[in-house]
């Protein structure tokens, strides 16, 4: 957090020496614009002061209002540099003999940045309440089967329900989700901003939160900040079921769609297991469609029953052939959907492929986008987040660089596997503010590659 106060001061500095000091002014009004400038750039002071940056002890609507500041405070130093680069090359020009004297207005073009940063920096950042817009983004898998074709994926992340971001923002987007009728919703981390006593009403959207094969999610860092074992346990309450280092087969007609789930690296250094992407892969657990272990959800459906070994044919592949459907009454009263049993002798290989191996189609859920460099890592998607997609266009390669290289939208890693960095759902209230960096509700439709 260090380089978040360090950056603030090198902000007031340039924007109090570059915009403010050159301009043609009393003395006294200078000093009331150097004192908005700083009381901007004390927005990361003011919140480690009052319950710290991930979760200001104050009215979200203070922290808005530090939050346009600082943004305003950021795009105005951005311009104010693009205008003395801008200077240094005509001062060049000049004294290259290439330019005549050419008079300049720094007092115009000092009111013109405040004009476009302080309007752009409110309006990123107010934009944040909106809900986001529903963005699509057809996959093209190698040797997809015919049944996992046109499968709907929805990617929320980043939702950061804390301190500004709140139930009815959550409500309208676990509205817009429902409304898409998904085949599967996943969550790649980062949730909330704040502890499960504080901010547990906040939550209670989730739990309307539906999709054909259930809600699945990993944690993001700022899940371990705010007591990762409590949230998993009360979002699990939910309905939303949370992969630790472990992987759930989801039926399509006669193929597997595996989804494989890691914590976020940063638990380690909080004494929760780091990603290991080969023991997901082997850790195929038993998943109830639309529900936690063990605990039942309003749309949940019901658990798997097994099929009976006479109707269960594979391919070479470990592909289901054809198979008897089979029904049977749970205690809920409603038909149970079908797996099979993997204890058949005549189908042990091919079915231990399925849970041990890739399935027919591999989905990895990470929330940080560097886990896909690394060692063994295959997928033939991968969904992550954390970068906000940079937040502000002109941030995108510097958040590139602290993150492998990745920061918003699709990546083509090699001949079979994507990436996809979503720009999030939410904002953190640290650094709220969006400039042609939209907010996103990510659906991705599955077809076979030509």
């Amino acid at each position: 957090m260090i380089a978040l106060h360090i950056s603030a001061l090198v902000f007031m500095a340039y924007a109090l020496v570059s915009l403010i000091l050159p301009l043609k002014i009393k003395w006294l009004y200078k000093g009331l614009l150097a004192l908005v400038v700083v009381a901007a750039g004390l927005k990361y002071v003011v919140y480690s002061q009052t319950g710290g940056i991930l979760e200001p002890k104050l009215d979200s609507s203070y922290i808005v209002a530090f939050e346009a500041a600082y943004s305003a405070l950021m795009l105005c130093v951005v311009l104010a540099l693009l205008k003395d680069v801008a200077l240094l090359f005509i001062w060049i020009a000049r004294v290259l003999g290439w330019l005549n004297q050419v008079s300049i207005a720094h007092s115009k073009i000092s009111t013109v940045i405040a004009i476009v940063g302080i309007s752009a920096g409110v309006l990123g950042t107010l934009s944040q309440f909106k809900v986001p817009q529903v963005y699509d983004e057809t996959i093209y898998i190698t040797d997809l089967p015919k049944d996992l074709q046109g499968y709907q994926i929805v990617q929320l992340t980043d939702l950061h329900i804390g301190p500004i971001l709140k139930k009815e923002f959550l409500q309208g987007v676990v509205d817009r989700t429902n409304s898409l009728e998904a085949d599967l919703v996943v969550i790649t981390g980062d949730l909330v901003d704040g502890s499960v006593a504080k901010l547990k009403q906040e939550f209670a959207p989730l739990r309307d939160l539906k999709a054909r094969h259930g809600v699945l999610a990993v944690t993001g860092n700022h899940e371990y900040y705010s007591g990762a074992n409590s949230w998993v346990k009360t979002w699990e309450e939910m309905g939303v079921k949370f992969l630790d280092n472990e992987s759930v087969l989801l039926q399509s007609g006669s193929s597997l769609l595996k989804v494989v789930g890691l914590p976020d690296p940063r638990g380690k250094a909080m004494g929760a297991p780091e990603p290991d992407f080969n023991q997901a892969m082997k850790n195929v657990i038993t998943y109830q469609y639309g529900m936690s272990t063990s605990i039942e959800s309003p749309h949940a459906k019901p658990m798997m029953e097994e099929l009976p070994t006479e109707a269960l044919e594979t391919n070479a592949h470990g592909v289901i052939k054809q198979g008897k459907e089979k029904t049977a009454k749970n205690n809920t009263g409603k038909n149970s959907l079908v797996s099979f049993n993997i204890g058949h002798k005549n189908n042990d290989k091919a079915l231990k492929s399925f849970r041990a191996g890739r399935g027919n189609a591999v989905l990895l859920l990470a929330h940080q986008p560097v886990v896909a460099d690394y060692e063994g890592v295959s997928a033939d998607l991968i969904l992550a987040g954390h970068t906000h997609g940079g937040t502000m266009f002109f941030l995108k390669p510097l958040i590139a660089h602290f993150n492998a290289g990745y920061v918003s939208g699709l990546y083509k890693l090699d001949s079979r596997t994507h990436l996809y960095v979503s720009n999030g759902t939410g904002i953190w209230s640290g650094f709220s503010c969006r400039i042609f960096v939209p907010a996103q509700i990510m659906r991705f439709t599955l077809q076979a590659a030509p």
